[in-house]
């Protein structure tokens, strides 16, 4: 028989709250996360004994985290969803009679604060996994990535600017921004119209507009292979290879090694390897490694050879006596600058490599040249030692790492971005940008933390009925010599 509806009739008094599975992580997350310590983290934001009352830290800080949890990237769409669901109100301390916050208020909070209250989070989560049992290693994995700005390529936003260099010429174009769906009027008289369009574009050495927004003037215009030519913010993060927590995280358009010494010179935990991609290896970050103590394991980027099938140094043989190099042909590379010069370089007579049957796997090009040329310098000597050490007894371990690296930080970065409110920057500029990806990492932390302690609650479980099995039944297995937790064998058997 098909069932009828009931009319549904509000009660006054509600004795207990449904479950659910939402419910239920919430309140593991609560038990382990404790958000008190921002109350201390923003107290010298706030004057102590004037003004209105601010809203409780404790309530912006667990709806700021909700938001990244469940990946809600609107500040309205969380308040909404805090307003309506009753395990949030309960996460978050409000009681069902009283209003929640507005969607402005985060972002008050957020300019506020800055950069550096929000790092204490990520900073907290380190210490929480601590506690929890999951200590961090000694080796450091380095990854960065783009995220999508709140900026639009195509809209009248974004201008054209001339490359300039001096800080009084930047200064001046600021009043001189065109949009770039807009021509130039050649009747507007500035310096007769087909001149200021030219004056206008002008482009860089590389042959590439300088485009800006001036919505985020933070972000940059990137076209790359693989991705939409569009504004992007660079997001940068440490991770920890053992137990692939986020050590570090920050924002801006800066080069990824001079990113990584940023990390490792505020590093709070022992750290005495690191390994990257071929974007963190330059030569200052190289000797900068070397005498901190810390072991490299980069990916080096020969650009002696041809792309992967070229012939680098290494197929080049020395011959200290005479000071030249012999290449695969048999061919003869003698000292062609003085003594007195920093970079040695090295070259075959003229025309001797037209007709080389290995000329088109020995030149950078591809094609043919008349003659090989190597140039060693201080520069390249580091490099042929990042590539020796890579691959001589360390080669397997240097494998390892790189391996682990693509699965740590090519997966994390791609869980943040999926599910962890790293989709898209919510706010504008790199300050928003670096807030955002310092509550991100801090909640994927959180995430980390309660896997490892549900995964050591399982462990614990199959020691308990092992010991069941051993006291009652008189089966033993290969589990019970290896339990992960002290037990109390005496008064379990009892």
């Amino acid at each position: 028989m098909l069932g009828k509806k009931k009319v549904r009739q509000e009660s006054l008094y509600s004795l207990r709250r449904r479950e659910t599975r939402i419910s239920r992580e919430l309140l593991s997350v609560r038990k382990i996360l404790d958000f008190g310590w921002f109350r201390e983290a923003c107290r010298d934001k706030f004057c102590d004994d004037n003004g209105r009352p601010s809203i409780a830290p404790e309530v912006l800080v667990s709806m700021m985290f909700l938001g990244y949890w469940y990946n809600i990237a609107s500040d309205r769409t969380l308040c909404e969803e805090c307003e309506d669901r009753l395990s949030f109100r309960e996460f978050i301390g409000i009681d069902d009679d009283d209003d929640v916050p507005v969607h402005s208020s985060l972002t008050h909070w957020r300019q506020r604060l800055g950069r550096e209250v929000f790092q204490k989070f990520l900073e907290h989560t380190i210490e929480l996994a601590k506690k929890k049992g999951l200590v961090p290693g000694r080796c450091r994995l380095f990854d960065s990535t783009l995220v999508k700005a709140q900026a639009d390529a195509t809209g009248k936003a974004t201008v054209l600017l001339d490359p300039v260099r001096d800080a009084n010429d930047y200064l001046d174009a600021l009043g001189e921004w065109q949009p770039a769906d807009e021509p130039v009027d050649p009747s507007s008289g500035k310096k007769g119209g087909s001149t200021g369009q030219k004056r206008r574009n002008r482009t860089l050495e590389s042959g590439r507009i300088l485009r800006m927004n001036s919505h985020d003037v933070d972000a940059r215009f990137i076209a790359r292979r693989g991705k939409k030519p569009d504004f992007y913010q660079k997001v940068h993060f440490e991770f920890d290879l053992s137990t692939q927590l986020v050590m570090n995280s920050d924002a801006g358009h800066v080069h990824d090694a001079v990113k990584m010494r940023q990390f490792l010179s505020r590093e709070k935990e022992p750290c005495d390897t690191v390994g990257g991609d071929t974007g963190y290896f330059t030569i200052d970050s190289q000797v900068w490694l070397k005498e901190s103590g810390i072991e490299s394991f980069i990916s080096v980027r020969d650009n002696a050879a041809n792309r992967g099938v070229g012939f680098g140094l290494e197929a080049f043989s020395r011959i200290e006596q005479e000071d030249c190099y012999i290449c695969p042909k048999g061919l003869r590379l003698t000292r062609q600058n003085p003594e007195s010069t920093g970079e040695k370089r090295y070259a075959t007579p003229r025309n001797s490599c037209l007709g080389c049957e290995y000329a088109t796997h020995c030149f950078q090009s591809g094609k043919p040249c008349a003659r090989r040329q190597i140039g060693i310098s201080a520069e390249r000597a580091v490099v042929e030692e990042a590539k020796k050490r890579n691959q001589s007894h360390s080669y397997t371990r240097y494998t390892r790492i790189k391996i682990k690296r693509s699965i740590t930080c090519e997966g994390g970065i791609g869980t943040m971005k999926n599910y962890g409110g790293l989709g898209r920057a919510r706010g504008i500029g790199e300050e928003s940008m670096a807030i955002q990806s310092a509550i991100a990492a801090g909640v994927n932390n959180v995430k980390k933390i309660l896997k490892h302690l549900e995964r050591r609650a399982k462990q614990a479980g199959k020691g308990v009925c092992e010991l069941i099995r051993v006291h009652f039944f008189g089966l033993r297995s290969q589990i019970l010599p290896s339990l992960p937790c002290r037990l109390d064998y005496g008064r379990l058997a009892a």
